[in-house]
């Protein structure tokens, strides 16, 4: 019995460290830099692509106002141990890697990647049956931001400024000035390659543009969805064959790098061009009445097709 334990332990955490990596973060010269869960690419704005920090195993990466940028690398030793263990670092802007702090076992991480431009980090704990948003000050002081039922807190994301967004499976909520709000629901679609994810790790990353819509990675569909302010979603990507978006960042001049993986956790970071993005974009509001239409016209059709065929000749 305890073997059994043990061994679902082991694939429980397994599944935890082998997810698809959402970190694409760019610097203040739109230099882009994402992970592939080994390393640390940058894509430098003319198109060159080099390494800059290697055999790092991150999920997550945050870029500061100062071009600083920070990861994790956690790792397995081995079924004679057994056991976890994590340490993060930084990349400072003159290149200088640097280790953050002791070699730490587990998955307790008292760090997140979800900060604001004042350092102030945000992270979520299950309490009871309700989970808590909270925020950390650079002093350390630990401030609940929002409480609620939700199935299960997945993604954060926070804004310079601080807002939170975050993900519980099917829906993306805010959480502003002390303020939890539902932006939208049903958000999850599902296509053959990818349709067997289950539903709380179909939504992938969030990220948002300068008009605070809010962009998630729907992993499970293979796009990515905008919501606006005011809840209105839209379709504004779709990858193909065989690859799905798990992330991505907004450029200085309103381009999308769209990071994807594929099934099996291979990356690649694509530009989607600031006009492409416009000529994507249908919202609901939109697509469902031209589909209405497009169903009445074929049926119209069909019926007139067979009322001549069956009229005497």
């Amino acid at each position: 019995m305890k073997k059994r334990y043990l061994i679902l332990a082991l694939f429980c955490c397994t599944q935890l460290a082998a997810h698809p990596g959402t970190g694409i973060v760019k610097d203040s010269k739109d230099n882009i830099y994402y992970t592939d869960l080994s390393k640390v690419w940058k894509r430098t704005a003319d198109g060159r692509t080099s390494v800059v920090v290697s055999g790092v195993h991150t999920h997550e990466l945050f870029m500061d106002n100062r071009d600083n940028l920070f990861g994790e690398h956690l790792w397995y030793t081995g079924e004679t141990s057994n056991r976890w263990l994590f340490y993060y670092w930084t990349l400072h802007a003159d290149g200088l890697f640097q280790k953050l702090g002791r070699d730490t076992e587990g998955f307790n991480r008292p760090f997140s990647f979800a900060r604001d431009s004042m350092g102030r980090h945000y992270d979520k704990r299950k309490w009871k049956d309700s989970y808590e948003l909270y925020r950390t000050q650079k002093d350390g002081t630990v401030e609940v931001m929002g409480q609620g039922a939700f199935k299960e807190v997945t993604w954060l994301y926070c804004t310079e400024g601080g807002t939170l967004y975050f993900v519980d499976h099917d829906k993306v909520y805010q959480l502003k000035n002390g303020q939890i709000k539902l932006l939208a629901a049903h958000l999850i679609d599902k296509t053959p390659l990818f349709g067997w994810m289950d539903d709380r790790l179909s939504l992938y990353g969030l990220w948002t543009d300068a008009a605070e819509n809010v962009y998630v990675a729907v992993l499970s569909g293979q796009t990515i969805k905008k919501i606006t302010p005011d809840g209105s979603v839209s379709t504004i990507y779709q990858s193909k064959s065989d690859w799905s978006p798990i992330g991505g960042v907004f450029d200085s001049k309103g381009n999308l790098w769209v990071m994807e993986t594929s099934k099996t956790n291979a990356v690649q970071v694509l530009k989607v061009e600031k006009a492409e993005i416009k000529k994507s974009e249908m919202p609901l509001s939109v697509v469902l009445p031209c589909l209405v239409v497009l169903l009445v016209v074929i049926a119209v059709s069909l019926f007139i097709e067979n009322r001549r065929s069956t009229q005497p000749q």
